[in-house]
């Protein structure tokens, strides 16, 4: 009774066999459709073929549709690979040629500082320094005991000028504290010059690893 049952079972009409041949060649025609388009050309080759590297004659490279990717993934490899043959050539002129010629450099400026200009500059601070004292203690006091004699001979002859040896007074101190003051800020400012200079240089050999 059952082995009759399956026999029934597994038996397939007409319908049922033609309805398979359908679908299989309908999925013969689609294969056979998708191959044929794969293996087309298209009018305006797509972004990543129009970027790739032309031709020798200057055009576009035309391939089929299904090695488009791999044309496109091939170019761009070739461009990385020679932007990395670029940058390493670069790095390695820098290190032979450049590097050393910006380290000979330094150093003569490093040596022209160090044994030029410092020992100049340092004289011109000793008496910058020293002008600026004689300037705050002996030459004022001078000039004041002068201002004061002459203030007295002005008052005894003209009072009426009296306001003139008081102003001239007024500009003469006005006049010393000014260069006193200029003086003091050209030797900050040349200090401040200094160690920014030798901190640029410390700087710049820390970075080449000199």
């Amino acid at each position: 009774m059952s082995s009759c049952s399956v026999k029934y079972s597994c038996r397939m009409d007409r319908n049922e066999i033609s309805l398979v041949k359908t679908q299989l060649l309908l999925s013969g025609v689609k294969a056979l459709e998708i191959c044929r388009q794969a293996q087309t050309i298209r009018d305006s080759p797509p972004v990543l073929v129009a970027t790739t590297e032309p031709e020798s004659d200057g055009s576009v490279p035309r391939v089929p549709r299904s090695e488009e990717v791999t044309t496109a993934a091939r170019n761009l490899m070739s461009k990385f690979d020679h932007e990395v043959c670029q940058v390493q050539r670069a790095m390695s002129k820098f290190s032979s040629s450049t590097s050393p010629a910006l380290k000979s450099r330094l150093d003569d400026l490093d040596s022209l500082v160090t044994s030029t200009l410092s020992p100049r500059i340092r004289a011109l601070t000793v008496e910058a320094d020293k002008l600026t004292s004689e300037l705050a203690t002996t030459h004022t006091l001078a000039l004041k005991q002068l201002n004061d004699s002459l203030d007295k001979g002005m008052r005894k002859r003209r009072r009426r000028f009296r306001w003139v040896s008081r102003f001239g007074f007024v500009m003469l101190e006005w006049v010393l504290v000014g260069a006193m003051w200029w003086m003091w800020l050209v030797v900050m400012i040349f200090k401040i010059f200094r160690g920014l200079w030798r901190g640029t240089v410390s700087g710049i050999r820390w970075i080449l690893w000199l």
